[in-house]
């Protein structure tokens, strides 16, 4: 396939994807496409075919925090690779991790700050756009990341 046909493609599935976020209002699902396997070798996967047409954890993205997830997805690929050729376990969905090194991204800039679970939820919502329903869903990938990061007690996290 030639690389002007893949941007052809990639066109014409984001399009759908958002053609059908207008007609419905509602985040698309796998389901409601005939050729998923299509979409999946074109963008790597469906979530990442999401991100492309502006989408992520249910909420329209800005430029700007579509280019910051394309990024750091970039940087999280290279990091779990790396955790792979050891043979460690596979890597969660995608939508954790980012939010967990945007998380550990932050906490890297102030040490030893004690953040709480709101403080951190809100610079989530700013910088990524979304935050998870509990933090306790992205701290054991937080601390993947860096194992500096710890939780001393309940809705604090504090990078040592």
């Amino acid at each position: 396939m030639k690389i002007e046909n893949i941007d052809l493609c990639k066109k014409a599935i984001i399009f759908e994807i958002q053609d059908s976020f207008q007609r419905t209002g509602k985040l698309p699902q796998k389901s409601q496409f005939k050729k998923v396997w299509k979409i999946e070798e074109v963008f790597g996967s469906w979530t990442e075919a999401l991100i492309e047409a502006g989408f992520f954890r249910k909420t329209l993205l800005s430029e700007e925090q579509k280019e910051y997830i394309k990024q750091t997805i970039k940087q999280l690929n290279t990091f779990y690779r790396r955790d792979l050729k050891k043979n460690v376990s596979p890597p969660p969905e995608i939508e954790t991790m980012v939010l967990a090194f945007a998380a550990v991204e932050a906490m890297r800039k102030t040490p030893s700050y004690p953040y709480t679970t709101r403080e951190l939820r809100e610079l989530l919502e700013k910088k990524v756009g979304s935050a998870p329903a509990f933090m306790s869903q992205i701290y054991p990938c937080m601390r993947g990341i860096d194992r500096r990061i710890s939780n001393p007690r309940k809705g604090c996290y504090v990078l040592y």
